[in-house]
């Protein structure tokens, strides 16, 4: 009788597994035009992107952003939320007028949450004149829907190009006054205390 019994509601529960999956593809089928639709704005929205900087146009890059996007720039700090990005950019743009292509790789999209990642040419050309360089390199872009619309939350890349070596003694040698600035203040402190 208990082996009956366990059999039972083995097959009780292996029914109800297969009637789940088989919803779930149902829903993952039904989401599948609008996980497309999602895929297509993404890339308008990198598009878009690719002209704003173009352009030297800060604010549009801003219209872009969720109010609390990070960016991750190389050899610099985090800049954190869409006020800071847009003054960062507009003081990128007031001294370089840059050629740019986010090129198209991998978009996919998980409920509201949706990333981009390829390779990116960018060639910029100083303001007051002088040689244009150009630059390759890779990036990742995540986007929040937000309101209906989808916006960077989060953007970090870096360059192809192998970063200058640097001389481990010199560089050492140009931190050695601001470490003993910094002692000289300590001991100060610790002859007041």
């Amino acid at each position: 009788m208990s082996g009956q019994f366990k059999r039972r509601d083995f097959l009780k529960g292996s029914t109800a597994a297969v009637a789940a999956l088989s919803a779930g593809l149902d829903v993952a089928a039904g989401q599948m035009p609008d996980a497309n639709a999602s895929v297509a704005r993404i890339d308008q929205l990198r598009q878009a992107f690719n002209s704003a900087y173009s352009a030297g146009n800060a604010i549009a890059i801003g219209s872009l952003l969720a109010e609390d996007a990070v960016f991750m720039p190389p050899g610099e700090p985090a800049v954190v939320g869409r006020t800071a990005i847009q003054a960062r950019y507009a003081a990128q743009f007031s001294a370089t007028y840059s050629a740019f292509t986010l090129n198209r790789g991998e978009i996919l999209v998980l409920a509201n949450l949706a990333w981009l990642r390829g390779p990116y040419l960018r060639i910029d050309t100083p303001v007051v004149g002088g040689p244009s360089t150009t630059t390759t390199g890779k990036y990742v872009m995540i986007f929040r829907r937000d309101r209906g619309d989808w916006k960077i939350i989060n953007d970090c890349w870096n360059s192809d190009e192998t970063p200058p070596k640097v001389d481990a003694r010199g560089a050492l040698h140009s931190f050695r006054p601001l470490g003993e600035w910094r002692l000289s203040g300590v001991s100060r402190t610790l002859r007041v205390i």
